[in-house]
């Protein structure tokens, strides 16, 4: 079993050796398609990296004032 329960997803870039209860416990390189990690511990920063919804969300504002 793991140490951790949560951890920075898309960080490692090599397989990284982590601590387990039992036995040996390597995690391979977890990047994403984007290079963006995601970090549960910071959901908010991860969202906002996202410009598309930053722009959506401002342009529906803007909508509502006008109706």
């Amino acid at each position: 079993m793991p140490g951790a329960n949560a951890k920075v997803e898309g960080a490692l870039i090599e397989e990284t050796p982590v601590g387990s209860s039992n036995g040996r416990l390597i995690l391979g390189p977890d990047g994403f398609f984007d290079e963006v990690p995601f970090d549960p511990d910071r959901l908010d920063l991860y969202i906002d990296s996202f410009g598309i919804r930053t722009e959506l969300g401002a342009e529906a504002a803007d909508a509502g004032d006008a109706a």
